[in-house]
């Protein structure tokens, strides 16, 4: 990836972000303007826990891995953040450093907001805070459901939606066989779910052995999407 996308690509993207729907043609035209785009290699720290934001990156080409140490030093991914996904939203409000580091997963293209610019357009739109308060709140709905799922749902149960949440948002799919393959390694799921690689590969080898999936090293592939659903995908209601 060498080249950066159009303006108005930039621009469309900009405007599908929750927080931006509805915004005035103007004032994203003007935060299109302002903007800068970034292109990172993989394996880029783009933000580190502890770090403040300086602005709101959307990502615009690519995926981010979104982690975080715990006080013992345990490395927890929160989630593989697609193209479309905006983050240092937080940081940039309160001021205060980021919960999560936020590493290139592949190449990326980057669209970077300044906080100057982002702060200047709601405090001459204060109306538009609402759509920041619904981003926020969806975003809260979903750290509930993650809780929510380590409390009540079993191990098998969490792993299985991990992979089908991959399959939609990291899943190449081959138009012959229909297989779904995800570049995800086994650690990378026991970091997702706080358990160890070789609790994650016991569980995954039942699910190869039931044909669900086929294991590679550094990634696997979904083979019976549908056996995986079975009921387990749904997300509980917050």
């Amino acid at each position: 990836m060498n080249t950066y996308s159009d303006p108005l690509t930039v621009l469309s993207l900009i405007a599908s972000i929750t927080i931006f729907s509805g915004w005035p043609p103007h004032l994203l035209d003007r935060l299109q303007s302002q903007s800068r785009r970034w292109l990172r290699t993989e394996g880029s720290i783009l933000l580190s826990q502890g770090q403040t934001a300086s602005g709101l990156f959307i990502i615009l080409k690519g995926s981010v891995e979104v982690t975080a140490y715990s006080d013992q030093g345990q490395l927890y991914i929160q989630r593989f953040a697609p193209a479309g996904n905006l983050y240092g939203l937080v940081s940039v409000i309160d001021g205060n450093p980021s919960t999560f580091t936020y590493v290139a997963q592949t190449e990326l293209e980057l669209i970077f907001i300044p906080s100057e610019v982002f702060l200047d357009v709601l405090a001459s739109q204060p109306h538009l805070w609402k759509n920041i308060a619904l981003y926020v709140a969806s975003v809260q709905r979903s750290v509930f459901a993650a809780v929510s799922e380590q409390m009540f749902e079993g191990l098998n149960v969490r792993l299985v939606r991990i992979i089908l949440n991959l399959t939609e948002t990291h899943g190449i799919r081959d138009s012959e066989t229909g297989h779904i393959r995800i570049r995800v390694t086994q650690e990378q799921l026991g970091n997702f779910l706080g358990v160890t690689r070789q609790t994650i590969h016991k569980e995954l080898k039942h699910l190869e052995k039931l044909n669900y999936i086929a294991l590679e090293y550094g990634e696997l592939f979904v083979l019976d999407k549908k056996a995986l659903e079975g009921g387990w995908g749904r997300q509980p209601q917050i």
